[in-house]
């Protein structure tokens, strides 16, 4: 059997109250918490409240000495992810690599990158490393590892308002697939009036307080931190621990349909519950509750209910549903992780989450949305909670809270056997890659890469950006990519969303993937971003800014989010298969692989797509030169494409019959939580998750006959010299053609392998970010 997950901490922050406890009482009551916005620079909007931080919960919010430069998300962040800590009465130190972090979050330092752009605007584009840093999603993970001492697997999802339930549900799945033992799930932002202004400009607001599947349309935004300790049962009973729930399922999927509107039928928001379901091996009949994502706005709610409907039949106008998001505001990315902590502080107390401000049922949501306080919740407390997002993800978690009796054994929710022994037997079956597909500088296609190697030719060429010295860069040609296949629909796509497209094509068409509807249906994405979107942001807060705050450039405000890349990849190609997108740093690729297998090994599909993409626009570059970040003395400068990997369970490939290019042997995951500023490289380093992957292989070191190394090159020939020099004489990488890729570089550099080592080779892809993960990875070519 697969191993059980339950949460015994719950941490959370919002202006419903400093602590669990405040919280938990106004939930249970009901009591709509949004005050008046009173900042003056959204004086001139229309929505007049919003879920913010006051009172006790304002009084908490520290900035830890240290920690000065960083976004406000994270500081309540911290707060959160303490308490979790602290009411699970766990030391990630005592748990080491088995303990992981999973952060979440939408809008992430939004507040600094409006101060950034704030500040070009005065003609200041100058910023230090540690600013540059500050400003990237996954600033918030590495903070917190380092803060909170997690050495294990880390990275931010990045999904939108979705984010915090997929961190939840990624979570789960590495403790199952024995990735992790332990992990701190959850998500964090902040109050923005970019992000508000972008809301309204959409006509998605409320100018009073939201009335979720009422009358007033409209959402309120909120800021909060939610944050879940998951671990194994018997973990929990070892220590003693006071177990709150226990989460059975999860499913996700994609709409593939819009950049932010939901499908209209519920069709994406359907298929995320009905997998939800079928991972917990339960029925409609058995959940007694729901947590609606709810949001207030004629188009979310309307599609909701139609999703429920598909699921629930008749029972669809009888289960209680309601929305949190009528006491807290919308909290963005942390809205997930606050809906499964209200969802169970409300099961403890006995009493279903109501729906605040209800004035009856708006037209297509006819349902039980609870519009009265303190109605009972009989037993069993078995709930869904659901999120839909920008980029079309969905995300939905089936959870049972904890009977006062049952605690911590949790005996009270029989599982059909048949959906967890089949999921069971995946844990441990090989993983293979059967389609590998790349864009770079030196073309479409691996046979470029090789192409360039063996001819020693570079691709890179001088960038000219105004204010600031000629730079070389590896540039990817976009006649070259619109070149590709003229069938392909790329029209009205950022340059990176064109060639995330083209690199998951390229692979699928390499791997002999059928290209039908019901196929691809079945077909996920996880990508993998070293930093968020530019171009959108770029052109959304110059124009925001430059107007006085007021929207110009609405079309760029969907695409702000990072997992817009993957919601147009997801269009392009027809894909509503599992979908994740996180945001990971440098060496993100690699990072990515650990989700994705996770997630085929419990059972949430048979074949992924799985890959990253960087691209580099005038304000990256201008950003990485400002901040001293562009390589010197002959190192190879910054470059942009994308490169994806098919892969797939060994039974399902060869069903297909289909010969794979590798299998994967082994893989490892750290994080030197005592560092995460760029500028503190050199720290010990990889040799224990090499020694984890050699030994998971049974490989000595002298089998590795390829390695591929993204990170400092004083790290790697520290590592070489006191492990395995002859390894120094075996690295492959592609750089001096394409450049130095941040996220995608790492597989890369694997692509063009396959073509030239014997069946049978061995391959080390490493990783080691200066900001403090680590990964390694072991492939044999087949």
């Amino acid at each position: 059997m697969r191993r059980r997950v339950v949460i015994t901490g719950l941490g959370v922050l919002s202006c419903a109250g400093g602590d669990l406890e405040e919280f938990r009482q106004h939930v249970t009551r009901g009591v709509c918490c949004l005050s008046r916005v009173e900042d003056p620079r959204a004086a001139h909007l229309r929505s007049s409240y919003a879920g913010l931080l006051t009172g006790t919960a304002a009084a908490r919010l520290r900035v830890e000495p240290g920690l000065e430069g960083f976004d406000r998300f994270v500081h309540i962040a911290l707060v959160a992810a303490r308490d979790a800590l602290a009411a699970a009465r766990v030391q990630p130190a005592a748990l080491g690599r088995r303990m992981g972090l999973i952060f979440a979050t939408c809008s992430g330092p939004m507040l600094l990158i409006e101060q950034h752009y704030e500040r070009i605007l005065r003609g200041d584009a100058g910023l230090n490393a540690e600013e540059l840093f500050a400003k990237r999603y996954h600033s918030g993970a590495s903070v917190l590892a380092h803060a909170l001492g997690i050495q294990g697997f880390s990275t931010t999802v990045v999904t939108a308002c979705s984010a915090s339930t997929a961190a939840i549900a990624l979570a789960a799945d590495l403790i199952r697939s024995g990735l992790l033992d332990a992990a701190l799930a959850g998500g964090s932002d902040a109050f923005a009036t970019s992000t508000l202004a972008g809301f309204e400009g959409l006509k998605a607001t409320c100018e009073s307080k939201c009335a979720p599947f009422s009358k007033p349309f409209g959402l309120n935004l909120g800021e909060a931190a939610g944050f879940a300790f998951l671990e194994t049962p018997e973990a929990a009973a070892a220590r003693g621990a006071f177990v709150q729930a226990e989460l059975l399922g999860a499913g996700m999927s994609n709409d593939a349909y819009h950049c932010s509107a939901p499908e209209p039928s519920g069709r994406g928001l359907a298929t995320a519950m009905e997998r939800a379901l079928a991972d917990a091996g339960l029925g409609p009949e058995q959940i007694t509750y729901i947590n609606a994502h709810g949001t207030g706005t004629e188009a979310n709610d309307k599609a909701e209910c139609k999703a429920i409907r598909r699921i629930f039949g008749h029972r669809s106008e009888r289960v209680p549903i309601s929305s949190t998001k009528s006491l807290l505001g919308h909290c963005l990315g942390a809205a997930g992780a606050m809906e499964v902590a209200a969802s169970i502080v409300c099961a403890e107390a006995g009493v279903f989450p109501p729906t605040a401000n209800f004035s009856g049922p708006r037209e297509g949501c006819a349902v039980d949305c609870v519009p009265d306080t303190g109605r009972a919740w009989e037993e069993p407390r078995v709930f869904l909670s659901n999120n839909a997002a920008f980029g079309g993800h969905n995300a939905s978690l089936v959870l049972v809270a904890a009977h006062a009796s049952d605690r911590p054994t949790l005996r009270s929710v029989s599982h059909p056997v048949g959906v967890r022994s089949n999921t069971a037997k995946r844990l441990h079956e090989t993983i293979v890659l059967t389609g590998c597909g790349v864009v770079s500088c030196c073309g479409i296609g691996a046979e470029a890469l090789v192409k360039g190697m063996e001819s020693g030719q570079s691709s890179i060429r001088t960038v000219s950006i105004p204010q600031v010295p000629p730079l070389r860069a590896g540039m990817v040609s976009d006649q070259a990519v619109a070149r590709y296949d003229r069938r392909l629909n790329l029209r009205g796509m950022d340059r990176s969303s064109r060639w995330a497209t083209v690199a998951a094509r390229l692979a699928m068409r390499e791997s002999g993937y059928p290209e039908t509807p019901s196929a691809l249906a079945e077909l996920g994405l996880i990508l993998s971003l070293s930093a968020g979107p530019s171009e959108a942001e770029s052109a959304y807060l110059t124009s925001f800014l430059q107007h006085d705050r007021r929207v110009t450039e609405l079309a760029a405000f969907p695409y702000l989010v990072p997992n817009s890349v993957a919601g147009q990849v997801c269009r392009a190609l027809r894909l509503t298969g599992h979908n994740l997108t996180m945001s990971a740093g440098p060496g993100a690729a690699l990072f990515g692989l650990g989700p994705a297998i996770g997630a085929l090994r419990t059972g949430h599909a048979e074949a992924l797509l799985c890959g990253a993409v960087d691209e580099l626009t005038n304000r990256i570059l201008t950003d990485q030169f400002m901040a001293g970040q562009l390589p010197r003395d002959g190192t190879p400068p910054p470059g942009e494409g994308a490169a994806v990997l098919l892969i797939e369970t060994e039974n399902h490939a060869r069903r297909r019959g289909v010969k794979p290019l590798a299998s994967v042997r082994g893989l490892a995951f750290g994080t030197k939580s005592h560092t995460c500023f760029p500028d503190d490289a050199g720290q010990p380093a990889l040799e224990e998750l090499i020694e984890d992957v050699l030994f998971q292989a049974k490989v000595q070191r002298q089998d590795i006959e390829r390695v591929c190394f993204h990170g400092c090159r004083n790290e790697l020939d520290r590592m070489a010299a006191g492990f395995f020099p002859l390894w120094l004489d075996r690295v492959v990488t592609t750089a001096s053609q394409t450049g130095w890729l941040g996220g995608a570089q790492p597989l890369l550099d694997f692509a063009v392998i396959p073509a030239t080592l014997p069946e049978g080779g061995h391959v080390l892809v490493l990783a080691a970010s200066p900001e403090g993960s680590q990964a390694a990875v072991l492939f044999q070519i087949l």
